[in-house]
C-alpha cells in the first residue's frame, strides 16, 4: 500500500514540472541554454557615439555611449549577441572597454534581421572623452525560431513644437502569455542608411495575451530629420496567464487521476 501512495504521491509532483515545462521551454532565454559552439562575426551596420548624463540623488553621473545597429549576415538563426566596445585616447592607449557579457536585447535574429544596441562608458576623473572606439559583435548559430509575440499595429511620425522627431502608435499582444517589461526602440536614418539617433520608450510594465498599448517616442535631445526610421520591439519575458495554468493543471490532475482509477480496477 505505501508503495502506491508513493507512486501516486510521483505521478501528483510531477504535475508543477509538466506546466513549467510546457510554458517555459518555448520562452526560455537562448542566451540562457548551452551552446557548444565557436562563436560566429556579425555584421556591425552602422554606430554614432555621444554624451549623456544621468541625475542621481547624491550627482551627475556621465557616460559616453555608442549606440548602432547590427545585422544578421549569416544564413542561419543567431542567438547570444555580444557586442563589446573597446575605447582610446588620443595617443591610442586603451582607456576602457565595455563588460564581456554586453548582449544586445533581442534574443534570436533571423537572417538578414537588423536589431539595435546601446554600449555604456562610465566618465569620470580616471576616464576622459575617448579619442576613438572599436565595436565588435559575435554570436552563436541556432535552431530556435524568435517569438513574435508583440506587434506594431499603427504608427504616426510628425515633429512637435520643440522640432523633435515624434513616433506614437500602438503595440499588440498576440502570444499566448503576458508581456512583461515591453520597451519600443527607435533608429533614425539618413538618406544614405547611416544612423544618426536613437531612442526608447518602455510601454508598459505588461500587456495581457491579446491585450494593445500604446508608445510614444521622441528624438529629444537631438533635433534631427530623419529620412527614415525603424521600429524593435524588446519583451523581456512572457508569463503565462493564470487561466491557462489552471486549465493545464486541471487537465493534467484528470489524467492522473483516471490513470489511478484505470490501474486500481486492474488490481493495482
Amino acid at each position: 500500500m505505501n508503495s502506491k501512495l508513493a507512486i501516486a504521491a510521483i505521478l501528483v509532483a510531477t504535475i508543477p514540472g509538466l506546466v513549467g515545462t510546457y510554458y517555459y521551454l518555448p520562452l526560455q532565454s537562448a542566451s540562457t541554454r548551452e551552446v557548444l559552439e565557436v562563436p560566429k562575426a556579425l555584421k556591425i551596420l552602422s554606430d554614432i557615439s555621444h554624451i549623456d548624463q544621468v541625475e542621481s540623488e547624491k550627482e551627475i553621473v556621465t557616460f559616453f555611449v555608442v549606440a548602432g545597429v547590427i545585422e544578421n549576415n549569416l544564413s542561419t538563426n543567431v542567438c547570444s549577441v555580444n557586442v563589446t566596445a573597446t575605447f582610446y585616447d588620443a595617443e591610442g592607449k586603451m582607456i576602457g572597454n565595455s563588460p564581456l557579457l554586453d548582449h544586445i536585447e533581442l534574443e534570436i535574429i533571423e537572417p538578414g534581421e537588423r536589431a539595435p544596441f546601446e554600449i555604456y562608458l562610465l566618465l569620470g576623473s580616471s576616464t576622459s572623452i575617448p579619442s576613438r572606439y572599436e565595436v565588435t559583435a559575435s554570436c552563436f548559430e541556432t535552431d530556435e525560431e524568435p517569438v513574435r509575440g508583440v506587434e506594431v499595429i499603427n504608427q504616426t511620425a510628425s515633429f512637435d513644437k520643440g522640432g523633435y522627431h515624434r513616433v506614437v502608435g500602438e503595440v499588440q499582444n498576440n502570444w499566448k502569455a503576458k508581456a512583461v517589461a515591453v520597451k519600443v526602440i527607435c533608429a533614425y536614418y539618413n538618406a544614405t542608411g547611416y544612423l544618426i539617433a536613437m531612442s526608447h520608450a518602455v510601454v508598459s510594465t505588461a500587456i495581457d495575451s491579446g491585450a494593445k498599448a500604446t508608445f510614444e517616442l521622441s528624438s529629444e535631445p537631438f533635433e534631427i530629420s530623419p529620412a527614415s526610421y525603424e521600429l524593435f520591439i524588446v519583451v523581456h519575458h512572457y508569463t503565462p496567464l493564470p487561466l491557462s495554468n489552471f486549465v493545464l493543471f486541471t487537465a493534467m490532475v484528470v489524467a492522473v487521476v483516471i490513470f489511478i482509477v484505470y490501474m486500481k480496477r486492474r488490481g493495482w
